[in-house]
C-alpha cells in the first residue's frame, strides 16, 4: 500500500470522527442560559391574594385571603448590566437601574423593588410573595402558597 494513500485515509477517518463528535455535542454556538449574563432569572406562579390597608407605620385591616384562578404569572430577569425585564400576568415592563432597588426584609428575605407612577412593586427573590403598594393606601399581596 502506498504511504500517501494510507496517510490520506487516516486523515480522512480522523476528520470524519471529529465531525461526528461535534455533531453529537449539539449546537456549540448556543450559550448556556445560566451563563448568559443574567444575575437573576426566575418565573413564579401565584395562587392566592390578600388586600390590606397601610400607613407609614404598618399594614392593617386585611381582607380574607382569596384563591385566584387563573393564577398570576411573574417572570423577572435582571441582567448583569442592571437592566430588568419584568413580565407580569401578560404585560411586559422594562426598567433601568434607577427605576428599581434591591433590599432585604426580615419576613420574606431579599427583594427587588420597582417604582412607577407613585406605586411600588416588591418581588421577593425566593418567590413566596409579590407586594403591590398602591399610592391609594392599599397593598395587595400575591402568594405562592397560603400565608398561614
Amino acid at each position: 500500500m502506498d504511504m500517501k494513500l494510507f496517510c490520506g485515509r487516516v486523515l480522512l477517518l480522523s476528520l470524519f470522527s471529529f465531525v461526528l463528535l461535534l455533531a453529537g455535542c449539539g449546537d456549540l454556538t448556543a450559550t448556556d442560559p445560566a451563563a448568559d449574563g443574567a444575575r437573576y432569572n426566575r418565573t413564579y406562579y401565584y395562587y392566592y391574594t390578600e388586600t390590606c390597608r397601610y400607613n407609614s407605620v404598618h399594614v392593617f385591616d386585611c381582607m380574607p385571603v382569596e384563591s385566584i384562578s387563573p393564577s398570576v404569572k411573574m417572570s423577572l430577569r435582571v441582567d448583569s448590566d442592571g437592566l430588568a425585564n419584568l413580565y407580569l400576568d401578560g404585560d411586559r415592563y422594562y426598567y433601568t437601574e434607577r427605576e428599581y432597588e434591591e433590599g432585604y426584609e426580615p419576613d420574606y428575605g431579599s427583594y427587588f423593588r420597582f417604582f412607577e407612577d407613585g406605586d411600588q412593586l416588591d418581588i421577593y427573590k425566593n418567590g413566596e410573595v409579590i407586594a403591590f403598594w398602591g399610592d391609594d393606601g392599599y397593598v395587595t399581596y400575591f402568594y405562592y402558597d397560603m400565608p398561614f
